[in-house]
């Protein structure tokens, strides 16, 4: 099975190595890391682009000699700065818990191989088709966005070095970004995957049902502790850079309504991208675990089950898998109120140009 889940898994593992965020290949005879010369390299490079960016934005003052406005000394010399230390801190973070990876894609397995004893097999094929279509939709996102960064060089950097570098660390870090809030995203489907599959479970008999429902849960606190500290960070980053950098936005005369315009679209469409796709899966897990919760609440009622199903129920009660939901929750009224000022603040503009 553990072939089977890593086959199926493969398309994001691919991106996420290209950014270096995914540094290893399973020997599934001995269910041991391998990693390869190219991983190698690809790690080592991304470390020593962002340690530079890192060094360049904190350090260097470069930016404030040349740009003496203050949204590019505030915006772009110390946040780019700590954008990029946090990527340095958020690929350590999961270059250490890189063996938690191997042990979460074990338990997926071991999940699968319960749910096969009662009868029921997950399609590794659609699962996979369905990862790709998201990859696909991921990359016509970033083409996108590399369309809008290039349109806000052009128009508002005139092609100067320091405007270029400044939009390539801008994007190097939103791919980064994109790719984390990804992995959440994935692996949030594929363990809500098997809460449907033990709904059937639970409706055809109790069979390796509270075994199973155990290493769900053990999964999802193994899976939390991998990327729940470089995905939230790196939420918090994108919405501290994109307050800052709107807000600045309509106190800077010497920016053009062009490039306004495309900036302000591009901090609205990556924030309500990032907004929709924790949402979207958030939300179909908290349902699927309700679902589980109303089902083991009517085989309560039938008659000799009682003990058996309040145990059960209790085991659920204590395992932790609520993703810190109060929390995103929170995230979710921010960004959402952050998205309409974007596009409150550009009405305001076309509303001041056209006065002008």
């Amino acid at each position: 099975m553990l072939s089977e889940v890593y086959s199926s898994l493969r398309p994001l593992f691919i991106l996420s190595s290209m950014t270096g965020l995914f540094f290893f290949k399973i020997d599934y005879k001995t269910s041991s890391i391998v990693t390869s010369i190219w991983n190698k390299i690809t790690i080592l490079a991304t470390f020593i682009i962002y340690i530079i960016g890192c060094w360049f934005y904190l350090k260097s003052e470069l930016i404030s000699k040349l740009f003496s406005t203050k949204l590019s000394k505030i915006s772009s010399n110390i946040l780019i700065g700590i954008d990029c230390a946090f990527i340095i801190v958020a690929m350590m973070w999961t270059l250490i818990k890189r063996g938690k990876i191997l042990q979460m894609l074990i338990k997926l397995s071991e999940i699968d191989d319960n749910l096969c004893e009662a009868g029921l097999k997950i399609n590794y094929k659609s699962l996979k088709n369905k990862l790709i279509a998201l990859i696909g939709f991921i990359l016509l996102f970033l083409i996108s966005q590399v369309g809008i960064t290039m349109v806000i060089s052009i128009h508002l950097m005139k092609f100067q070095l320091i405007g270029v570098i400044i939009c390539i660390y801008n994007y190097l870090i939103f791919i980064i970004g994109i790719v984390l809030v990804s992995q959440y995203a994935v692996y949030m489907y594929n363990i809500g995957t098997r809460f449907e599959m033990m709904n059937l479970c639970i409706e055809n008999s109790l069979r390796n049902t509270p075994k199973t429902h155990l290493k769900i849960a053990e999964c999802v606190n193994i899976y939390n502790s991998i990327y729940g500290l470089p995905m939230m960070g790196t939420f918090a980053i994108f919405l501290i850079w994109y307050i800052i950098a709107s807000s600045k936005l309509v106190l800077a005369p010497e920016i053009n309504m062009f490039s306004t315009i495309a900036l302000t679209f591009n901090i609205s469409t990556t924030a309500i991208a990032l907004c929709f796709t924790i949402f979207a899966a958030e939300k179909i897990l908290i349902a699927k675990q309700k679902s589980i919760h109303l089902l083991y609440s009517k085989l309560d009622k039938e008659p000799g089950k009682s003990d058996k199903i309040i145990n059960l129920i209790m085991q659920i009660r204590h395992t932790n898998v609520g993703f810190s939901c109060k929390f995103f929750e929170f995230n979710w009224s921010l960004m959402f109120k952050f998205a309409s000022a974007c596009v409150m603040y550009l009405v305001i503009l076309i509303q001041f140009e056209g006065g002008m």
